[in-house]
């Protein structure tokens, strides 16, 4: 089975590392980012990535300390 790789950017880690191990069974490989401009970033860089997960109410960057909906803007 050829893995899939995506991404989920959500700011709560339990929830990524849950995705991340159930995922693993159906050869799905998860990269999860707490933050949308990490994750972003991430996920433009390299073709590899067939899929993006979002929260909804996610941190935009690492300086911030409150969830916002507006990451959908910053395309």
């Amino acid at each position: 089975m050829i893995p899939i790789d995506i991404i989920i950017i959500d700011d709560e880690k339990e929830y990524c590392e849950t995705m991340k191990n159930e995922s693993r069974h159906y050869g799905i490989r998860v990269t999860d980012f707490q933050n949308w401009e990490e994750g972003i970033r991430e996920f433009l860089s390299d073709i590899k990535y067939k899929a993006l997960i979002l929260d909804a109410y996610c941190i935009i960057n690492q300086a911030d300390e409150k969830e916002e909906m507006g990451f959908c803007l910053m395309c």
